[in-house]
């Protein structure tokens, strides 16, 4: 290859393995020279493959303004990311006299290379970036979100379905936005709900896919997958911590692969939970995930989700549900106000839309949990579960809420909740 810090060709070497090799120094980052190299014999000048490949400006996140152009030759410079001593390659802004050392570089390119591939495969126009929300005038004037009557009046990251923040990547051209952390998450991960084989990242046709196996909400958001198990969790549901310290439990709680019924909902999934290793309390994930005040449109004050009797005014009356109007089981969490005496069970506060379709003669459903409508159907289900309940309906048949458009379907008894 032809590089510009050198006069003459450079040959890749694709292996260094002698112990004079590991003498040899990278000229850009001052190394030993292990692994694939771009040298000259003539002059022994030898670049890191990597290094090699560097590209000649970068626009790097600590310095945003003008892009750095990379110097072979630098002189008195200080890295203005790790404070070090720049002895080898620079990359250097020279209107602000800001400075990055290759190992610096090498860490950002890095990572903008993988945001790229996954942008990429997320979105087809150019992405742009936002550092600061409330200071970018440019985002501020140009992007104008278009809010869908169903859906939340915050801006929603396409990775995860959280409200979208700085820093992000938006598109100009269509309502699309991406958390920076997002467009940063690795192709593949390991789970303690599957251990058998890597989870894959899906970003497009999601959906295609079963519930997150985890959660068990249909969200349109990134998706790990092991398609030979048929085995998906949500991008919220893959980086959940390994350990937790939840309010409605004394002991410290670890993410187990574990069938039991969940002490907060009273239904038994087969799958991830939290787990306490000493009192055997366990928590599914859809129920840790419950925030601990809600709002709704049935009372002025805020629900608080009630965990424990003692956080009750009146522990030995009768509770019932604002939404479905049944008596509440208070051995299980739910949502209360104190002030108004109201009530709400924790799975009704999900709001369902019901539509009558009369060109077809049939009823449809749509559920906050799913992009499609749902169609009753009288089908035997045995390849995917239950989106609610997990269960698989192996009784011979009878009717059931199923998306003709995926593989997302619920009992009769599920839809409400």
């Amino acid at each position: 290859m032809e590089h510009f810090s050198h006069d003459h060709p450079l040959i890749l070497n694709l292996e260094h393995k002698s112990s004079e090799d590991e003498r040899l120094l990278c000229y850009a980052c001052e190394q030993p020279i292990l692994g694939p190299s771009y040298d000259c014999e003539r002059c022994l000048f030898f670049l890191h493959k990597t290094c090699a490949e560097l590209p000649r400006e970068m626009i790097h996140p600590s310095h945003r303004e003008h892009p750095l152009i990379l110097l072979s030759e630098p002189s008195d410079y200080f890295c203005d990311v790790c404070g070090e001593n720049c002895t080898g390659f620079v990359y250097h802004c020279d209107p602000c006299e800001f400075d990055v050392d290759i190992k610096c570089a090498l860490i950002t390119h890095a990572v903008q290379q993988k945001v790229a591939e996954i942008v990429q495969d997320s979105h087809e126009h150019q992405l742009k970036f936002v550092g600061n929300q409330d200071q970018d005038e440019e985002c501020s004037e140009t992007k104008q979100p278009q809010w869908s009557i169903e859906g939340s009046k915050d801006e929603q990251c396409y990775g995860c379905d959280q409200t979208i923040s700085a820093p992000f990547y938006y598109c100009p051209e269509c309502n699309f936005s991406l958390h920076q952390w997002c467009a940063e998450v690795p192709k593949q991960l390991r789970h303690t709900g599957h251990p058998a084989h890597p989870l894959l990242l899906m970003t497009k046709n999601l959906m295609k896919t079963p519930p997150c196996r985890l959660c068990r909400l249909g969200k349109d958001t990134y998706i790990y997958g092991c398609e030979e198990c048929n085995y998906y969790v949500d991008a919220k549901c893959a980086f959940l911590p390994r350990t937790a310290k939840h309010e409605g439990h004394r002991h410290p709680l670890a993410l187990r692969q574990r069938s039991a019924e969940c002490k907060a909902c009273g239904h038994e999934y087969d799958a991830c939970r939290y787990l306490c290793g000493s009192c055997k309390y366990n928590i599914c994930i859809g129920c840790i995930l419950f925030p601990q005040t809600i709002g709704h449109r049935y009372d002025k004050h805020p629900f608080v989700l009630i965990y424990d009797t003692s956080l009750l005014d009146h522990v030995d009356d009768e509770y019932y549900c604002e939404i479905c109007e049944e008596e509440i089981d208070i051995k299980y969490w739910f949502y209360h106000c104190n002030d108004c005496n109201q009530s709400l069970h924790a799975r009704c506060i999900r709001p369902t839309w019901w539509r009558f379709d009369f060109g077809n003669n049939r009823i449809s459903v749509k559920v906050l949990d799913h992009p499609h409508h749902l169609k009753i159907v009288e089908e035997v289900t045995r390849n995917y579960p239950c989106a609610y309940c997990r269960k698989y309906y192996v009784d011979g048949g009878g009717k059931i809420f199923k998306c003709t458009t995926c593989n997302y379907w619920t009992h009769p008894g599920c839809i409400n909740q």
